[in-house]
């Protein structure tokens, strides 16, 4: 989904930003439905880590529930971390805005007066995934098989085709010999 004014998170986070101003609760309901549009079309944007002034993971919108974004980690891949988080509107931001130090640091004097941490905490993964454990990407029934199914008889014509192959190969050389 391209963003628009109405669909961006910078949007959004202006409009938390004059609803908690202005303690208007019709903004933020209008915030709401918003975050809800979001992650009805599954929206790309980046997690900011206001102490480094960098976005810290790529995420994808899934929706909101608890007065929280319920985001999925795209990138980077952390095994330690749950894959699904709930974080703050506050700290998420448009890719475009994530690009340099100076935008997110822009952001980040905007919001500050209305945040208590700069770096979200994360939740962790209850024990740690092993790559065996990823969920498959397909159906078992679409999977090929690996096991050969090397019969006697195959085995026998298999033989057999290798030596009258191995014979006329010899019958080959004899032949260029002389």
């Amino acid at each position: 989904m391209e963003s628009t004014p109405s669909t961006s998170i910078k949007w959004l986070r202006e409009r938390l930003i004059q609803a908690r101003r202005a303690k208007d609760l019709k903004l933020l309901e209008q915030v709401e439905e918003g975050l809800h549009a979001l992650g009805e079309c599954r929206y790309r944007c980046c997690l900011l880590d206001y102490e480094r002034c960098e976005a810290a993971y790529y995420v994808r919108l899934l929706g909101y529930e608890q007065g929280r974004v319920r985001a999925e980690i795209e990138y980077p891949i952390n095994p330690r971390l749950s894959l699904v988080q709930l974080l703050p509107l506050s700290h998420l931001a448009d890719y475009h805005e994530a690009k340099s130090w100076d935008e997110v640091h822009r952001i980040y004097t905007a919001i500050a007066p209305y945040i208590h941490q700069k770096a979200v905490p994360l939740e962790r993964e209850a024990r740690p995934r092993s790559p065996v454990e990823e969920v498959p990407r397909y159906a078992e029934s679409e999977l090929v098989q690996l096991e050969p199914s090397w019969s006697r008889s195959r085995i026998g014509w298999c033989a057999a085709g290798g030596l009258v192959l191995a014979g006329i190969f010899l019958l080959l050389l004899l032949k260029v010999g002389h």
